[in-house]
């Protein structure tokens, strides 16, 4: 029985948890696409911390280049080019 509660509870969590990264992801979007740069950047480099996608990669990367920081941006395409590269 604690086994059943255990599950369940751990499959709520994670359910939880993936449905607010969603929302972070979609706020970070929406700064993109309007160029509020480094407000993405704070919420894609959280993201980027746990889920590393190549969309949330790309993004990252772009924002740092398009804020000038080069140094941030090199590290991050580095990374989309090693990883992602189809």
């Amino acid at each position: 029985m604690k086994k059943i509660i255990f599950v369940v509870l751990f499959i709520c969590s994670s359910l939880l948890i993936n449905a607010q990264t969603s929302q972070k992801l979609e706020r970070a979007n929406t700064y993109f696409k309007r160029a509020y740069y480094n407000e993405a950047i704070s919420i894609y480099e959280n993201i980027y911390k746990s889920k590393r996608s190549f969309e949330t990669t790309k993004n990252l990367a772009d924002c740092h280049y398009y804020v000038n920081n080069m140094e941030r941006a090199s590290q991050v395409y580095k990374y989309l080019l090693k990883n992602f590269n189809n």
